[in-house]
């Protein structure tokens, strides 16, 4: 998923407001920088309806009428800005093998690294031009089908993407249909993009021309398999809707359906997704707040025909407090498999940091374990990726004492067996 690990329509109006939070989220792949931002849109949307609940209060019932409508398919959907909460979270680190990997260095976020030694030692593999005084060009996410074949994500300029393992890259491509803000690829020239005017596009010559695709619901999320399989999330209702290469549209999960936050409104976010086979994993995100945060996690394993919460925080029902898994904030998570999941939590009001990944073999229950944190420094988990339910690896920004001190440098640590056990593989990123 690339969105983020996890595989991160239709034509709707975003105002502009919204559209460079989503951004913003997308290029920092950190949900809690937007907080204050998000906060912001949060109280304009408050506003919006108290503007619409004073108009209705004086407009007679048969003379109500609705806000701008956008089309859909055969059906409708009002425009709106999105809703306040945090969308699915950016890759910057990724591994095609027990050798190979990449990651977007999250010092600078300006610059591609790469390694052939299973993160022991990394190069630069591509630096962005982007001027100091903006952050147009920054890098946003990558994605990578094999040793060869990638992709990345500028802001504000499009897709880049490489055939030689990131030694050369192509020039910046944006489909004219809006801004790229989530996509993944499922082999060398096959891609799938969600743009900033909620249309779906698909691309059969590694995007040299897209093929725009008609869904049922402005997508806020998605995920696509190798073998045609798509999910499209969206916000506001949380339905997944699921389909076969982009024909024949089904809701696949109702987010009525979803366990829902005993102390944030009823509308439910777009889920972030992974999927393999044909098994997908949901984690509904309310979004964090006072350091701690809302989510449910959902998962079928026979392509949507069931579903099962097999874990949740601050939701009804709730999984009790020392349940693997259950953690004050979610940074990410992802599937390995048709059974085998993973879930990156932190904490951070934490003096000293806590990251841990929870991992699942059986689909149901989960096991914690901690990821190595120097003494008398607050760590910072910045991302986690499998390759295969074994082999993973997780980045962590280390700092003398909290989370809002600089930097002090950039671990790499990683686990062989399955994230039962982590060690360092690089102590100080630094190539």
């Amino acid at each position: 998923m690339t969105i983020a690990p996890a595989r991160h329509d239709v034509s709707f109006e975003i105002s502009d407001a919204a559209e460079l939070l989503i951004k913003e989220a997308r290029r920092k792949g950190r949900r809690r920088r937007l907080r204050v931002g998000l906060i912001v849109l949060a109280v304009l949307v408050i506003i919006a309806a108290a503007l619409v609940a004073i108009g209705r209060a004086t407009t007679p019932a048969s003379k109500a009428i609705g806000g701008p409508r956008a089309t859909v398919g055969a059906d409708t959907v009002s425009s709106a800005v999105f809703a306040p909460f945090y969308f699915p979270p950016s890759q910057n680190l990724q591994f095609v093998s027990t050798n190979d990997g990449w990651l977007i260095d999250p010092s600078v976020e300006d610059r591609i690294l790469g390694t052939a030694n299973g993160g022991r030692s990394w190069s630069t593999s591509y630096v962005s031009s982007m001027p100091g005084k903006t952050d147009k060009g920054g890098i946003v996410s990558i994605d990578f089908i094999n040793s060869s074949d990638g992709w990345a994500l500028l802001y504000g300029e499009g897709l880049i993407s490489t055939t030689d393992g990131g030694r050369s890259w192509s020039a910046a491509r944006e489909p004219v249909q809006g801004s790229v803000m989530a996509y993944t690829f499922t082999g060398p020239s096959n891609g799938w993009v969600l743009t900033s005017k909620g249309v779906l596009l698909h691309t059969l010559n590694n995007m040299k021309t897209w093929l725009t695709i008609t869904t049922p619901a402005a997508g806020t999320s998605l995920c696509a398999t190798p073998s045609g399989s798509l999910w499209l999330g969206e916000s506001d209702s949380g339905n997944v809707y699921s389909s076969s290469n982009g024909g024949s549209w089904k809701l696949s999960l109702s987010g009525s359906r979803v366990p829902a936050a005993g102390n944030v409104p009823p509308r439910k976010p777009a889920p972030w997704i992974s999927c393999s086979g044909t098994s997908a994993w949901l984690l509904y995100n309310w979004g964090e707040s006072a350091g701690s945060m809302a989510y449910a996690v959902e998962r079928t394993l026979n392509g949507g025909k069931s579903w099962k919460a097999v874990v949740s925080d601050e939701v009804k029902p709730a999984a009790p407090a020392q349940t693997a898994g259950v953690f004050s904030t979610v940074e990410n998570f992802g599937s390995t498999g048709k059974s085998s999941a993973w879930i990156l939590g932190y904490c951070g009001p934490c003096t000293t940091g806590s990251a841990t990944v929870a991992t699942t073999t059986n689909a149901t229950t989960f096991a914690d374990a901690t990821l190595p944190i120097a003494k008398s420094v607050h760590a910072t988990p910045v991302g986690v990726t499998f390759h295969g339910p074994k082999d993973g690896w997780a980045i962590l920004q280390e700092s003398p004492s909290s989370a809002t001190a600089p930097t002090l440098k950039i671990v790499v640590v990683d686990t062989t067996d399955g994230g039962t056990t982590w060690k360092v593989a690089d102590s100080n990123l630094n190539p």
